[in-house]
């Protein structure tokens, strides 16, 4: 309503954590679309079944121009500025910026654990996946963290740039994993 969209997320544990631990990730993501712009309102991510310690909420206030931000019970408040997103959001404003350019934006202002972070994606090869609405090609879009996480989403053109694939890793281990579908 009123130009508001929500994008939910529920992700499970790789196959071999899996095994020991059947917990989610469920993330929900308020945005608008102003002025041409993504507009970020609020995120949370939650683990349900699991202590709330590391549950985390960040609300946009675009009128005092601040970020209300908490992971568990630690809050932080810091300036807003403008094209600041969630981590979910910038999925979105990834996908809609290469239908939108043909390519991602140099960098993307994300707020995440309380903190800001800059989100630099390359272009990282390209692959075809099997997925149960059939083969899509794609092209990797991959991020490096400076602690050596990587991110990586497999985004379908054919698909207006949706990613239909998302691979995250920390410490050299697969903590988001795509099924073994490549082609």
């Amino acid at each position: 309503p009123g130009g508001l969209w929500i994008c939910h997320s529920s992700a499970k544990p790789n196959a071999f954590f899996g095994l020991f631990d059947n917990a989610r990730l469920d993330e929900r993501s308020r945005f608008r679309i102003r002025h041409g712009r993504m507009e970020a309102l609020s995120y949370s991510l939650t683990e349900p079944g699991r202590s709330s310690r590391h549950d985390q909420g960040v609300r946009f206030d675009w009128r005092r121009h601040r970020v209300y931000a908490h992971v568990g019970s630690k809050k932080t408040v810091f300036p807003l500025r403008k094209g600041e997103l969630d981590r979910l959001s910038a999925q979105i404003a990834l996908s809609r910026d290469l239908v939108l350019h043909g390519r991602p934006p140099k960098v993307f202002r994300v707020i995440n654990h309380n903190h800001l972070h800059r989100y630099h994606f390359v272009v990282d090869g390209k692959r075809r996946w099997r997925t149960p609405l059939g083969v899509f090609p794609t092209v990797a879009y991959l991020r490096r963290s400076r602690k050596g996480a990587t991110l990586t989403f497999w985004c379908a053109p054919t698909l207006y740039e949706i990613p239909i694939v998302a691979r995250q890793t920390r410490h050299g281990h697969p903590t988001i994993h795509p099924p073994p579908h490549r082609l």
